[in-house]
């Protein structure tokens, strides 16, 4: 024991304990007695004096002649003494490590064979009652103590660049194994730089799972790319019929069932796969319609069985609403990493000490969002006042972990100081979208020193594990890059050469699959075919990413374009993306209908997917050819019959068709296919509300909200139903209705969603509701600002507008802008109501009349609009009999009643209780009118 004494006297031992032992009172009361003896938990939460495993904490004992204390290690402390170990390989002293525990296995714990370990007999607690008190604490460094010392300097020798540090990770890490011990489809999501990735890695590093080249979904890589490693891994595991149906040209569903099938087949029980980025294929929010090969395929993946380990890494969780859909997908959450592992951060990066103490509010204003943490730590480095930061309660604060944009500016700033060599390094790197080796970034022409400096400015991301580091331009760093410096065509010929080099020379058939592919990636990015190869499968992924760019450019070339998508076409006659592509050319190129429609027609044939006849039904109904677009869609659901949507967007051309009971038969289904769909509740619901069973469509659409409570349109058709309901409803019930509106609109407006449908119902409820006039005018104008000049919703704001003028009193413009809405809108109800209201203001009863007439023609019989209308034409024919009878009688037409208020929201309702009882108005507006009125028409019935 005298060298352990001989060790905590001079400062150079550190105390590892169990995670069993800490949890005696009596250990934790001696170790905080010995605030000179740095102390670390192997396990369990590290709590004051116990310091988590990391360089700080072992510093002493890394000294020359240093001694490291374990104290009863257990099974449980294998994650601790493993990072004790990584610590120890880097260092150039190694310690004398010193085991206390009664009996010692040191077969338990192998990677402590490389070092000097001695076993000292006996009980931890004892130990560490008899330990000798230590140097002073301020020679150790305690974490607690107020030090406010300068940067750093790196040693001579040592290099500026960061340690590696992963930190924080151990329970989601476990989680991730775990998962990874069965096969099948997992899926990590998180915000953008939460270390999603970094957790991939290290979990995969903990299994004797055989790691295959990794996939990144994007630009030049999609469908192709990924059917084609799938259907190379089953070949090579005996199963060759995905090759077959692809070698065969068979249609895009019959090769997604081939997947299915041949994956379920294949012996891959041993093997591990990673796709990043799938948000990029679980389509576009809030679009229903985008579902073409690549959407189609993610979808079969993800609610598959086999023995493969896939792990997809996304943004956000993909979401099925058929029940059951996803029973095998396993699901993980990561969020940021706790407070105190931020110290670890800092230090890793350099940072000056300060003290602990101020890590609980920087973590209420990072979030534990690791990016945030490392562009923190650096400023706090790098700035002359940077220990001033981590007072500073508004540097760099975030609302939530996805919230980036001070991380993005922080960036942008460090960019900008960034020397111009090492910038046109750093776009270079950026042209790799997936980790890559450090001998890749040496044939890239980036040096050590400069590779050691992007590093140290946190422009680099070092990633993988420390026996396997790759390296990355982060996207969040990328983003910040200029187009034209990540998509230089040198540079992508310079990396097509070199993939193609180590292409050549695999011998590995997926490895030289993924690099063939990643070389044709580069070539058409380098714009020089010549350098691309000649896969077996199709890939034409990068061929079409490079027509985009030509058609949706600010000068576009479509005929560049409609060569390179032809080239497509007639190699895979079934790439339904080349097809949409090509339909996109047309349209913007504003060919002939006569083509588009021949062009449509070739790609449903050759190539079925749900988004070709989405895309055919948008463009019938903008050429207003109802009939033409249900025919099509009718056409889609024999030979895609699980689609769901399509149904949906069938069933609302029927219901709109009049064809109410094929409508309703078509969500009936959707419902039957996917319980959980909303828009097949909210469209039910509307069909329930025009056949007059409000009750039934309010459930319908209270169901549709509960399942998509952020959806603007669901919670509109609610919305739209409850005020129309307070518009005949008693006072209290009302009032409660369009507090309900109120509550499910608020939302909708503020922030960034700003929904124009939200906008137009708020002013519908202000102005119905007795409110600001104002308000509801401004209202008014932001839906206008938010809403496409051509859709329907125009047509309504239109509406809002002429009844605002109306209750202002401008009658005369009110009229005319009315009558020429409806002679826009010849179909539409809502126009002929809104003239009808403005025409009794005007008193002209008989003409008013005639306009509610008509918008009840052109409204179910049952709805609730009709019943508004039957109502409104007995108030006008009351109004025209008192005409009648005021004229016979002889008086002045000054003298008669005046129309309804638009002002009032809800209709005046009479009772009569007796014979000689007066009557009793629930409202008072336009009670002394309604009196003349009655009593008018009861004299000329007299």
């Amino acid at each position: 024991m005298s060298m352990v004494d001989t060790a905590v006297a001079a400062g150079r031992c550190a105390v590892a304990v169990s995670g069993a032992l800490l949890r005696d009172a009596d250990v934790m009361l001696a170790l905080t007695e010995r605030p000179g003896l740095s102390a670390l938990a192997l396990s369990g939460p590290a709590q004051a004096p116990v310091a988590a495993v990391g360089e700080p904490g072992l510093a002493p004992a890394l000294q020359r002649d240093g001694v490291l204390v374990l104290i009863e290690p257990e099974g449980a402390d294998a994650v601790g003494v493993e990072a004790i170990v990584k610590h120890l390989d880097r260092a150039k002293a190694k310690p004398t490590i010193v085991v206390v525990a009664r009996a010692w296995n040191p077969f338990q714990f192998p990677k402590l064979s490389g070092f000097k370990v001695v076993h000292e007999k006996g009980r931890g607690k004892p130990y560490v009652q008899g330990l000798p008190k230590g140097p002073p604490a301020s020679t150790v460094g305690a974490p607690d103590a107020e030090v406010e010392a300068a940067p750093r300097a790196p040693a001579p020798g040592e290099p500026a660049a960061p340690r590696f540090a992963f930190v924080g990770r151990e329970d989601d890490q476990a989680a991730l194994v775990a998962f990874l011990g069965e096969g099948g489809p997992i899926a990590v999501s998180g915000a953008r730089g939460i270390g999603r990735n970094w957790l991939v890695e290290h979990a995969i590093a903990a299994t004797s799972l055989v790691r295959l080249p990794d996939l990144s979904l994007g630009w030049g890589t999609g469908f192709d790319v990924l059917i084609a490693r799938l259907a190379e891994l089953c070949r090579t595991a005996g199963s060759p019929e995905l090759a077959t149906a692809l070698t065969a040209g068979a249609l895009p569903p019959e090769k997604i069932d081939t997947v299915v099938s041949t994956l379920a087949k294949a012996d891959l029980a041993g093997k591990v796969m990673v796709v990043r980025h799938l948000e990029f294929g679980l389509g576009r929010e809030p679009d229903f319609f985008r579902r073409s090969r690549l959407e189609l395929l993610l979808e079969a993946l993800l609610c598959g069985s086999f023995s493969l380990r896939l792990v997809f890494v996304s943004t956000r969780q993909p979401q099925f609403h058929r029940e059951g859909a996803a029973v095998g997908l396993r699901r993980l959450e990561v969020g940021g990493i706790k407070g105190r592992f931020y110290q670890e951060i800092f230090s890793a990066y350099k940072a000056p000490e300060f003290p602990r103490d101020r890590f609980g509010p920087m973590h209420e204003k990072l979030h534990g969002h690791p990016v945030a943490i490392r562009v923190h730590a650096i400023a706090v480095r790098d700035r002359p006042d940077g220990l001033a930061l981590t007072e500073d309660p508004r540097f760099l604060k975030l609302d939530s972990a996805e919230d980036l944009d001070a991380v993005g500016k922080q960036i942008q700033k460090k960019l900008e100081r960034l020397s111009d060599e090492n910038r046109k390094l750093l776009s270079r790197l950026a042209h790799c979208r997936i980790p890559v080796p450090g001998g890749l970034l040496s044939d890239l022409g980036v040096s050590r020193k400069a590779r050691l400096e992007l590093l140290a400015d946190g422009l680099l991301d070092m990633i993988g594990t420390e026996n396997d580091k790759k390296y990355r331009v982060h996207e969040l760093v990328r983003e910040h890059l200029s187009w034209r410096e990540i998509t230089d065509f040198d540079v992508f010929a310079g990396l097509a050469e070199i993939y193609g080099k180590l292409a050549r020379e695999a011998t590995d058939p997926i490895e030289k699959l993924a690099l063939v592919q990643e070389t044709n990636r580069c070539a058409f990015g380098a714009r020089n075919k010549n350098l691309a190869m000649r896969p077996e499968f199709p890939d034409h992924d990068p061929l079409l990413e490079a027509a985009i760019g030509m058609i949706r450019s600010d000068k576009p070339r479509f005929d560049l374009a409609g060569e390179r998508i032809a080239e497509v076409l007639s190699r895979d006659p079934t790439n339904s993306d080349g097809w949409l592509l090509e339909l996109e050319r047309l349209d913007r190129s504003e060919a002939r209908p006569e083509d588009v429609i021949l062009v449509l027609d070739q790609a449903l044939e050759k190539a079925p997917v749900p988004e070709l006849f989405q895309w055919g039904a948008g463009f019938w109904l903008g050429r207003k050819q109802r009939p033409k677009a249900i025919a099509l869609l009718e056409k889609a659901i024999p030979l895609l019959p699980r689609e769901s949507r399509l149904r949906t967007r069938l069933a609302s051309l029927l219901l709109r068709q009049g064809r109410r009971p094929e409508g309703i038969a078509h969500l009936e289904e959707a419902m039957r296919l996917d319980p959980l769909l909303p828009d097949s509740y909210g469209l039910l619901g509307q069909a329930r509300r025009d056949e007059g069973a409000l009750e039934v469509a309010e459930t319908l659409l209270r169901e549709a909200v509960r399942l998509a409570p952020d959806d603007a349109t669901q919670c509109g058709r609610l919305t739209d139903l409850l005020i129309a309901r307070a518009r005949s409803a008693e006072p209290t019930e009302a009032a409660s209705l369009r507090e309900e509106a109120k509550t499910l609109l608020d939302p909708l407006i503020k922030g960034e969603r700003k929904n124009a449908e939200a906008h137009l119902l708020l002013a519908r409820l202000v102005r119905e509701s007795g409110g600001d006039l104002e308000r509801a005018a401004w209202l008014l104008k932001k839906a206008k600002k938010l809403s496409d000049r051509h859709s329907e919703r125009h047509y309504r704001i239109a509406y809002e507008e002429v009844l605002l003028d109306a209750i202002a009193g401008n009658l005369d413009p009110a009229e005319s802008a009315a009558r020429e809405i409806c002679a826009r809108d010849p179909a539409g109800h809502r126009g002929f109501s809104v003239l009808g209201q403005v025409l009794a203001m005007r008193e002209m009863y008989v003409a008013a009349h005639a306009e509610f007439l008509r918008a009840k023609e052109r409204v179910a019989q049952d709805s609730l609009e009709a019943r508004e209308y039957d109502d409104a034409l007995a108030r006008m024919q009351t109004m025209i009999e008192v005409q009648a009878a005021r004229l016979y009688a002889g008086d002045d037409l000054e003298t008669l009643p005046s129309g309804p208020s638009l002002a009032a929201s809800t209709r005046v309702i009479r009772r009569r209780k007796e014979e000689s009882a007066p009557p009793v108005a629930v409202e008072a507006v336009e009670a002394v009118e309604a009196v003349e009125a009655v009593e008018a028409v009861e004299a000329v019935e007299a």
